[in-house]
């Protein structure tokens, strides 16, 4: 991943989840930086990529407080994930049993962050 897009991701995700980050403030966040895999299907849209799995356990760590925020990429095939988890292996545990990984659709880098600087605005816009 070019090291502008890797960023700009970083850059972006500090500023949106600086208000997530203090709901626990005893677990360290990870940031999963997600690229296609080899089981990716080059030239196929990610939406008609086989990920509903990927999608349903996003939504049950997110149910259960773990996923701070998640979503593809705009610019390239892949997306971001931040999460609390509680430590490296703990965080690659949750990486690990991702089935979108399990099933070489994606792969990840994971990244230990520390959030300095944010705002206290919504990361998500607010349903019409």
């Amino acid at each position: 991943m070019a090291q502008n897009t890797l960023a700009a991701i970083l850059t972006a995700a500090m500023l949106a989840t600086a208000g997530a980050a203090q709901a626990q403030p005893n677990q360290p966040l990870f940031l999963f930086i997600y690229s296609p895999g080899p089981a990716w299907k080059p030239g196929v849209p990610a939406g008609q990529q086989a990920l509903a799995p990927h999608g349903k356990y996003m939504a049950s760590l997110a149910a259960d407080g773990r996923l701070v925020a998640g979503g593809p990429l705009l610019d390239a095939d892949g997306g971001m994930a931040i999460l609390h988890a509680a430590d490296a292996e703990a965080a690659r545990a949750i990486l690990a049993a991702d089935p979108a990984v399990k099933a070489g659709i994606m792969k990840a880098e994971i990244h230990g962050w520390s959030p300095q600087f944010g705002s206290n605005d919504p990361l998500l816009p607010k349903a019409h």
